[in-house]
């Protein structure tokens, strides 16, 4: 009776093992373990997104911090294989995402002293934007009352050579 007790741990692996989810959390477990596949100063501006066909894609809060992931693309992919072979990762893929959505994904608050703009505010702001954008380019009469005499007789000879064009 003894021998038939088993630790629980024992059983969910028994059974992550026979279901194969036992591969898939190992798959899982690489982005939690970012900052010791890229290292502590890159993983606090950037992201791994997803890994498809053999390629990481990295998201970065910057252009410098792309270049400093390409910098050091072998020792990144020597950490992908060595600690994840089963990903085969052979590539890196670097996104340099905008300022605001990657403030908030990576929890940097030093904006060097500019306000992280609320995500509803931001979104907000776009849908009237483009409202505004979509109704000007529709109607001719708002965009000659907006601009300048001299930047409407550009457009109109632009306009105009265009449609001898076609």
């Amino acid at each position: 009776m003894q021998n038939d007790v088993k630790k629980l741990s024992e059983l969910i692996m028994n059974y992550l093992d026979k279901v194969g989810l036992f591969e898939q959390s190992k798959v899982l477990e690489v982005y939690s373990s970012w900052a010791s596949i890229v290292g502590e100063k890159q993983a606090a501006h950037s992201k791994l997104l997803d890994i498809k066909h053999q390629t990481a894609v990295i998201e970065v809060d910057h252009p410098g911090w792309s270049q400093q992931i390409l910098l050091n693309k072998k020792y990144i992919l020597r950490n992908f294989q060595k600690r994840y072979p089963q990903l085969e990762v052979k590539n890196i893929s670097v996104i340099v995402s905008s300022y605001y959505e990657i403030s908030h994904q990576f929890g940097n608050t030093e904006n060097s002293g500019r306000a992280v703009p609320d995500k509803q505010k931001v979104t907000e702001k776009a849908a009237v934007l483009s409202t505004q954008l979509e109704t000007s380019i529709k109607t001719d009469d708002v965009v000659k009352t907006e601009l300048p005499q001299e930047v409407q007789k550009a457009f109109e000879r632009l306009r105009m050579s265009i449609s001898e064009r076609d």
